[in-house]
């Protein structure tokens, strides 16, 4: 009984502090380099672009370093987590895999809210649209007709307009309404029309997705009963003390909540020094 709570401890200590070594190497090594290397890259020109202005120095070299900088740490991403993967996928819960799999989710949903801002702007600013016009009878559709002018956003700053555009955006694809704007070149209508589209199918894979993730999460709960369950019954079976007993039913607790749940032969077989040959389990 005293070897078995001894063995517990020791798991239990192993399993709460390898987490902690993970994200202090994480820290100290790769934080930095994921942070470089996800920087989206229209932002990186664009704070290029500007600082070479204030300095009057050429920008193009500066980009060049920069993007081979970015592209050397993608590929240190990607060959960390090829190294790394089989360790991450035996220690990482079943949770912590899902809120990745929302995380993912939601990111790309912010990307699709600020590439469709960005093409809202350029559709609709006649200094660098190239559908527009100020004549009616040449272009698509009429200068004084977007919804910059419309809305009265034409001399405010490029931040103001890119944050109407990004709330357009977000509601848009989200279906619920244009981000009250006054849309009416048939541009803008058209491309609203598209995003809209857009939206209803990534709302789709979305609620494909949940619903994917509750029915792993439901499978998943099922299984832990079930062997909860069966080891239950092989400690009753086996008579075993009370304390062993509270001690196999907390760290089978523990594990779950974790999602280190091993199989009852592993457990039982660590309890009882290796003995599986003398284990009696019920039939699934």
């Amino acid at each position: 009984s005293q070897d078995a709570v001894q063995l517990l401890s020791r798991l239990s200590e192993q399993f709460e502090t390898r987490p902690l070594r993970i994200a202090t190497a994480y820290v100290k090594g790769w934080f930095f380099l994921d942070i470089l290397s996800s920087l989206p890259i229209d932002f990186i020109m664009w704070a290029i672009a500007t600082e070479s202005q204030n300095s009057n120095q050429n920008s193009s070299t500066t980009l060049i370093r920069f993007f081979k900088l970015s592209k050397f740490g993608k590929a240190l991403r990607i060959y960390r987590f090829r190294k790394l993967y089989n360790f991450y996928a035996s220690t990482v819960a079943t949770n912590v895999r899902q809120r990745w799999i929302y995380l993912q989710v939601a990111s790309m949903y912010i990307i699709m809210c600020h590439w469709t801002a960005c093409g809202l702007a350029f559709l609709s600013d006649p200094s660098i649209s190239p559908l527009s016009s100020q004549d009616k009878d040449v272009g698509l559709y009429y200068a004084g007709d977007t919804w910059l002018e419309l809305n009265d956003l034409s001399t405010q700053h490029p931040m103001i307009k890119y944050i109407h555009a990004l709330k357009f955006a977000s509601q848009v694809l989200c279906l619920l309404g244009n981000g009250d704007l006054a849309i009416k070149s048939p541009v803008e209508v058209t491309y609203s029309v598209i995003v809209t589209w857009v939206g209803v199918v990534y709302m789709l894979y979305a609620l494909s997705v949940c619903t994917d993730l509750m029915h792993v999460r439901n499978k998943e709960n099922a299984r832990f009963q079930l062997q909860l369950q069966r080891i239950l019954t092989y400690s009753r079976f086996r008579n075993l003390p009370k304390e062993l007993k509270r001690s196999l039913l907390e760290q089978c607790a523990w594990r779950w909540q974790t999602n280190q749940l091993l199989d009852e032969y592993e457990i039982i077989g660590n309890l009882s020094h290796g003995a599986k040959s003398n284990m009696v389990f019920p039939p699934p």
